[in-house]
């Protein structure tokens, strides 16, 4: 009789193989996390699986168990190792510039709201494949810091601590024009094999007009995200911008949800957007899902009540 133990020794899981008459048992020389959780064979008895879910995987800050199975012969010799829910770990390299908003329309507490925002973003992934630049733009673009001082020193308190709110006017197709061109440059520490993201936080009140930069940052392959935060985000003329600034489809986060923004996870669907609430709704988890012309957002969870859903994230 064959005998699974997925908590044996402290949860290392066991499989052991015993006599019935002599009800002697030996265990099988595996060391696998919860092994013996599966255990099963064929019609014939000639051949037996036993599988452990617990084996982990660690790649780029995230955990994913992936688990594992050993299929043996009518002896329980030579088993063969079957991994079909492992996949090959792949770091995507990011190079990330926040482009944010510091023009006089912007108030001095919402200027603080992205400050802390771009700390809280930079302190969560800081020993990821994301690397971070940050760019204020007013009347002018003024380089904060970029990948080079990131990476010498990411401490992002301290590469932020001497930004002052320009509280200027707002050129923001002639900054995004200043990213592209003057910061993903290896000069600036730019990764050649890195996605480039730029992630812009405005109202959308534009004192400029685009004339041709976000054709000329498409045609780079630069990915733009916008976070909506001020007065001004829903009027129409800041629509207008927001949705021609923004990547396809239009990824476009609005201020109700800001505050929120280091657990969001955005995924981008065909013709809408949704986005991972980690944490929500007493630790439940939930997903948001952004509704036509960014006009609102519709909130879907389980039930936090459900006993089962309890820190389900």
């Amino acid at each position: 009789v064959i005998v699974g133990a997925p908590g044996e020794q402290n949860s290392t899981g066991k499989v052991y193989q015993c006599n019935l008459k002599s009800q002697d048992c030996e265990d099988i020389l595996l060391e696998v996390p919860h092994l013996g959780m599966t255990l099963a064979s064929n019609m014939q008895g000639n051949k037996m699986i036993t599988c452990g879910p617990g084996i982990e995987q660690h790649c780029d800050k995230n955990l994913y168990v992936s688990g594992i199975c050993y299929l043996f012969d009518t002896k329980l010799h030579n088993p063969k190792n079957i991994t079909t829910g492992y996949q090959k770990c792949l770091k995507g390299k990011v190079d990330l510039v926040f482009l944010f908003d510091g023009s006089a329309s912007m108030k001095t507490s919402e200027f603080m709201t992205i400050k802390e925002f771009m700390i809280d973003v930079m302190k969560e992934l800081w020993n990821s494949s994301v690397h971070f630049a940050a760019v204020q733009f007013s009347e002018d673009a003024k380089l904060e810091f970029d990948f080079n001082n990131y990476t010498s020193n990411p401490d992002p308190e301290k590469l932020l601590a001497n930004v002052v709110h320009a509280e200027q006017i707002t050129n923001t197709f002639k900054a995004i024009k200043f990213v592209a061109n003057k910061v993903f440059i290896s000069e600036r520490g730019t990764r050649k094999e890195a996605n480039k993201v730029i992630v812009i936080i405005t109202d959308g009140d534009a004192s400029d007009r685009d004339k041709g930069h976000i054709e000329a940052v498409k045609k780079k392959n630069i990915l733009r995200l916008i976070i909506g935060i001020g007065n001004h985000l829903n009027a129409p003329e800041s629509q207008k911008n927001l949705k021609l600034i923004a990547s396809e489809p239009k990824t476009l986060i609005s201020s109700k949800t800001v505050s929120m923004i280091s657990s969001l996870i955005s995924l981008p669907l065909k013709d809408r957007v949704i986005l991972g609430a980690v944490g929500a709704d007493n630790w439940a988890g939930g997903i948001l899902e952004q509704q036509k012309d960014f006009a609102g957002e519709r909130f879907i969870t389980t039930p936090s009540v459900r006993k089962e859903m309890e820190g389900a994230y």
